[in-house]
């Protein structure tokens, strides 16, 4: 009997140093936060990609990252880990070498509340980017693109790619 062999695992992107350097609401349910930082990777972005960002607990204006380890990452054994969430960057400025992450303010969640009391100086951690390219071929002549308020800023990437 031959035992089937696992799928190769995928190589992720380490856990990097971010700073926020400029916050903005964009109205009353989100917030729209300029990263600094060790963006490498983001030099051609896609639209739909993904990030994690390592999220500051409450009362905590940084997260440790972890060091990268041949088997992903080492976490630091004086800190709790802290919360790990998905994201869709909306914008990166390659010559100003900032990431734009768009927040939905929902509620209790760690990255809702984070991104209710974020700051310029706050550091978190950032994986990425991450995912699988969505096909889009401009040529088609209707689009039907869905999604709840917490995918507004993956269907604006979508959407800037479109043509008008």
């Amino acid at each position: 009997m031959t035992v089937p062999q696992a799928p190769p695992r995928r190589r992720r992107r380490p856990f990097r140093p971010i700073e926020v350097v400029d916050v903005r609401r964009l109205g009353e349910r989100f917030v729209s936060v300029l990263f600094a930082g060790a963006l490498d990777g983001f030099e051609e972005t896609l639209p739909a990609q993904h990030v994690k960002l390592l999220i500051p607990e409450a009362g905590e204006g940084s997260v440790a990252v972890p060091e990268n380890g041949p088997d992903g990452p080492i976490w630091p054994t004086d800190r709790p880990q802290p919360a790990r969430r998905t994201y869709t960057p909306r914008r990166f400025d390659p010559a100003a070498a900032t990431l734009e992450v768009q927040f939905l303010l929902h509620g209790d969640g760690p990255a809702s509340a984070w991104a209710e009391r974020a700051a310029v100086g706050d550091r978190l951690g950032i994986a990425g980017p991450g995912g699988r390219p969505v096909p889009l071929d401009p040529g088609e002549a209707r689009w039907i693109i869905a999604g709840d308020e917490s995918a507004l800023p993956a269907i604006g990437t979508i959407l800037d790619v479109l043509p008008a």
